[in-house]
């Protein structure tokens, strides 16, 4: 364990290979957090084995009413140091109905205590070419679809796939030598025309244990929480994969959206049709409540990249996001530090410190000027494509909680609503 600034910063340098000093600073502060009274985390310990993962749900696989339907069964261990995708030699039919069970984390680092849940950071797909998907629980049951296949699985952080069939992003195969961690799995595939979530509702857990009903629990809410997390005209960023962190809500009569992460991170879009002129007249505003921010560190560095924001996506896949910060000054503005989003995402700071929590804040940017100042005129794109809402707490897993209401742009004299 480091006692000194000097021992973390080898010990960081050691197990991640950073040398940017305000990434050492930011690494130091972090490991100040985790060792305070008032930091939450769950021990490594109450991981389970391969053993007591395979106990634990025994009883729920031997239940009278679930086994009659189901058609196989496999308990996994994933490692999660190996490159996308790894084979489980399941073979999968088209139609058939699958529920998976994890439990474990992806370790980022376990000095600064960094991790996904399977939730976050394991995803999934059906034969070489099938198209990657995830849940937004750790469990998820689906549908396979015509084709079949075998089932592959990836572990790593969301953003880096480049293509939906899993193309890995990453060039240098190096980086996956710092992850570690194993998430254990158990995967059922039930019979044809199994009705999966009426088998649960008549389910009697009585007989299992506490780590066995929370993931049946996750499971049987799952369905009616990602129905009331659709919103009409918005989608969530295909490769972070679906959450449940969106709610369309009512503020006196206004339609907001509501944002709030769980360990996890997201982008909701709308697409804007037509897409709209660029120009020096061009206006964004709209006005956002912070009940709470999910960073205690400058947000700026990869380990504390946890923030709420809104961004403006332009013609060149560009985009320009605004967000308040817990230290960060007033105007402060940097490219993405997440290694699949440099030179693709610039962030400017618009709130500073946590004054303004719990109250509704009027903003309004010139869109043009930000771009010119902040990214440059070189380039300058010609059409704005898209809007996005950014919600993430996954490294730090502090709360974070923003709704955001009476989004619009103006131009050529003209204003377009978006929300």
């Amino acid at each position: 364990m480091p006692e000194t600034y000097e021992d973390l910063v080898h010990q960081w340098i050691g197990s991640q290979g950073f040398r940017d000093p305000v990434e050492q600073e930011t690494a130091w502060k972090r490991y100040n957090h985790i060792l305070s009274p008032q930091h939450q985390t769950e021990s490594e310990a109450s991981d389970p084995t391969a053993d007591s993962f395979q106990t634990s749900l025994s009883p729920f696989l031997g239940d009278e009413t679930l086994a009659p339907h189901i058609f196989e069964v496999k308990f996994l261990t994933v490692p999660c140091n190996r490159i996308p995708w790894q084979p489980t030699d399941i073979q999968l039919q088209a139609n058939q109905v699958v529920s998976v069970f994890t439990a474990g984390r992806v370790w980022f680092s376990r000095l600064l205590d960094m991790y996904l849940r399977p939730q976050a950071g394991l995803f999934c797909k059906i034969g070489v070419d099938g198209e990657v998907f995830n849940s937004t629980r750790d469990t998820h049951t689906f549908r396979v679809a015509e084709s079949g296949g075998e089932l592959f699985l990836a572990t790593q952080p969301p953003g880096m796939f480049a293509n939906p069939a899993g193309g890995r992003l990453v060039a240098d195969l190096g980086a996956y030598d710092h992850v570690e961690g194993r998430i254990e799995m158990l995967v059922v595939v039930w019979k044809n025309d199994t009705n999966v979530q009426e088998l649960l509702s008549q389910l009697d857990d009585s007989k299992t244990d506490a780590s066995c009903r929370s993931l049946l629990k996750q499971e049987k809410e799952r369905p009616q929480s990602e129905e009331l997390s659709k919103i009409p005209g918005w989608q969530e960023l295909w490769f972070l994969g679906q959450s449940t962190m969106y709610r369309q809500v009512d503020d006196r009569g206004s339609p907001c959206i509501n944002c709030k992460p769980y360990q996890n991170v997201g982008i909701l879009q709308k697409n804007i049709s037509p897409t709209l002129n660029f120009g020096p007249d061009c206006v964004a505003s709209w006005r956002w409540k912070f009940d709470s921010i999910p960073s205690r560190l400058r947000e700026d560095t990869a380990m504390s990249h946890d923030y709420l924001s809104i961004a403006f996506e332009f013609e060149s896949g560009r985009d320009i996001t605004y967000h308040p910060s817990w230290e960060l000054p007033l105007e402060h503005g940097y490219w993405c530090p997440q290694a699949t989003w440099t030179d693709r995402e610039y962030h400017v700071v618009i709130r500073s410190g946590t004054d303004y929590l719990g109250e509704w804040l009027s903003e309004e940017r010139n869109l043009y000027d930000d771009y010119a100042k902040y990214i440059g005129n070189a380039r300058m794109p010609k059409r704005i494509t898209r809007v996005w809402l950014i919600a993430g707490n996954r490294w730090q897993r502090h709360d974070g909680e923003m709704t955001v209401k009476d989004i619009s742009i103006t131009h050529d004299g003209a204003t377009a609503r978006i929300l």
